[in-house]
């Protein structure tokens, strides 16, 4: 998406802050964003920031930059918007195709 403002992702940032989530985005294209009032700066994917999180959840089909077996190793759970995890040899256990 050219323009940030028509990424699907924000509607969910801002369902999830308006329901009171910390939420750390991670988009490798991406460093900041105008939002509300401020600016968002993206952070690094990391196991770290994986396994501290409640979720995550996938609302971008990156191909590339995005280790998608390290975040459903690492998650407690993964929604999966996108449907990005398809192809993926990986357990399902903790993947939730929305």
């Amino acid at each position: 998406i050219d323009d940030m403002r028509e990424s699907p992702a924000l509607h969910v940032l801002k369902h999830l802050e308006n329901e009171g989530a910390v939420v750390s985005v991670v988009d490798p294209y991406v460093e900041f964003f105008k939002w509300n009032d401020g600016i968002v700066e993206t952070v690094a994917l990391t196991e770290e920031l994986i396994e501290n999180a409640d979720a995550v959840v996938i609302t971008t089909a990156h191909k590339n930059k995005i280790d998608y077996k390290m975040v459903c190793k690492n998650a407690e759970i993964v929604f999966d918007t996108k449907n990005r995890l398809k192809d993926l040899d990986i357990s399902r256990e903790n993947v939730i195709l929305l």
